[in-house]
């Protein structure tokens, strides 16, 4: 069994699909800078990351699972976490320039959790 797809649900969907585009260079196959409200990535060739626009959800269907409209104080606040891994410890530090020559700014790591 593996993962097939993420979706993360986000209070902007432009700036998602920007920083995941533009910084980690996934493959848009839905969606687009005038679709707001829902994009997603090809991250590999089992893995897809969808970004949904909280709100948009929020309604009556997302009402029967629970999900209600968030409290200003925790808007913008991680929700998620998505951890990558790399081929290998020496591809690591390199990786980690490339997202900054991107854009990213990396807050904790790069890290080798190995072993």
């Amino acid at each position: 069994m593996f993962m097939s797809n993420v979706r993360l649900e986000v209070a902007d969907v432009v700036t998602c699909l920007r920083f995941y585009r533009d910084v980690f260079d996934f493959e848009l196959t839905w969606g687009g800078e005038d679709d707001a409200g829902y994009c997603s990535f090809k991250v590999s060739d089992q893995t897809s990351l969808a970004i949904h626009q909280y709100e948009n959800n929020v309604g009556e269907i997302g009402a029967q699972v629970g999900m209600r409209p968030l409290p200003e104080v925790v808007r913008g606040r991680d929700t998620a976490l998505l951890i990558f891994e790399v081929e290998s410890s020496a591809r690591l530090d390199a990786y980690a320039e490339e997202l900054r020559s991107r854009g990213a700014t990396i807050i904790v790591g790069p890290a080798d959790h190995t072993g």
